[in-house]
């Protein structure tokens, strides 16, 4: 069980610490200096987590990966969302002076929480990641309980990771190097969205041809 539960703590902090849409969206709000709507964001990540634990936990997710047409649907809003969040990004970088925090906070906790939750939810590779886990950890005699504990641990390493990173890029200190490059930095972030939002519909563009 321990070199199960290290396994599992392995690949879900490499998961949560690789380029990506959920890190993207946090690192969004934390390098605008909106510290607490990234912790929003980071919650919301986790609780989509939670969801595809769920459906991993009660066997559904070969269902998911395995259905054509869910999956087009999944990734294709998943798309959309990722490059209308990368041009709001983009145009809210027209400010190019970094604001205060305070002052910065145009989206409410829900609305950032809603946000995390959303592009995790939306995002296709999650469902094949927390498949993969299971596959590698789980066995047929692993009861129910036990499976549980594994879905609980990679929901409490990614949110602790995207925490950690929310608190980090909002330190003072970081603030301060931000406060010259803050509009390339904002519109390297928007433009990364976007890119992951095409590499998505490319990749659906790819799966589809193959058919």
């Amino acid at each position: 069980m321990i070199i199960q539960m290290l396994t599992i703590a392995l690949f879900a902090l490499l998961a949560a610490a690789s380029p990506g849409p959920d890190f993207a969206v946090v690192a969004r709000h934390a390098l605008a200096g909106r510290r607490y709507p990234a912790v929003a964001v980071s919650l919301g990540i986790a609780t989509g987590l939670v969801v595809h634990s769920t459906y991993c936990v009660l066997g559904l997710a070969a269902v998911i990966t395995h259905s054509l047409w869910m999956l087009s649907v999944i990734k294709l809003l998943g798309a959309g969302y990722l490059m209308y969040l990368g041009v709001k990004s983009w145009r809210a970088s027209a400010s190019s002076l970094l604001m205060a925090p305070d002052m910065s906070v145009h989206n409410s906790i829900a609305a950032s929480f809603r946000e995390g939750f959303l592009v995790n939810m939306l995002n296709p590779k999650c469902a094949f990641f927390m498949m993969s886990i299971f596959t590698l950890v789980v066995r047929p005699h692993t009861s129910l309980f036990l499976q549980s504990v594994f879905a609980l641990e990679i929901v409490l390493i990614t949110l602790f990771w995207f925490v950690f990173l929310s608190f980090t890029l909002t330190l003072e200190a970081v603030q301060r190097k931000m406060q010259f490059m803050h509009r390339s930095v904002m519109r390297t972030m928007a433009s990364l969205l976007c890119l992951l939002g095409v590499s998505v519909v490319f990749e659906w563009l790819g799966s589809v041809a193959l058919l």
